[in-house]
């Protein structure tokens, strides 16, 4: 029995095999991702500073998006290393995610981030400050 196929309007449509972009199914693929997995963590880790209320698994798993898709775009011959050209679309992907689970406006985020910033170095110049005079 062949591949089950439906047709509309002429168009027709398997529905046996999901559609598969040559890339996804590219050895080359495979291997870089799971080669790099860990780095999708360490970004993850990084990035989750900056908004503590973000789950991990979610950056991870936003982060496993961008590394599948550096992965698939990956051009050796451009001479950039796959774990610097993959940093940057992992952190690029979690940073979508952060921006699209968030309520406010990428201003009103700097705008906390710089005021939490500033309270650390006031907590740190205070400790200091005490150390020095006790």
């Amino acid at each position: 029995m062949g591949p089950k196929a439906n047709s509309v309007e002429g168009v027709s449509v398997s529905l046996d095999e999901p559609k598969r972009t040559p890339a996804a199914d590219s050895g080359e693929v495979l291997t870089r991702v799971t080669a790099h997995l860990e780095l999708v963590d360490i970004i993850a880790r990084s990035t989750k500073r900056l908004s503590p209320r973000t789950d991990f698994d979610d950056l991870v798993g936003s982060g496993r998006e961008g590394l599948l898709a550096a992965a698939r775009s990956y051009d050796p011959s451009q001479g950039v290393p796959f774990r610097a050209f993959a940093s940057f679309r992992i952190r690029g992907e979690m940073m979508d995610h952060l921006r699209r689970s968030q309520n406010v406006s990428r201003a009103a985020l700097d705008r906390v981030r710089a005021f939490q910033k500033a309270q650390e170095l006031a907590v740190v110049h205070a400790e200091e400050d005490a150390a020095l005079t006790s």
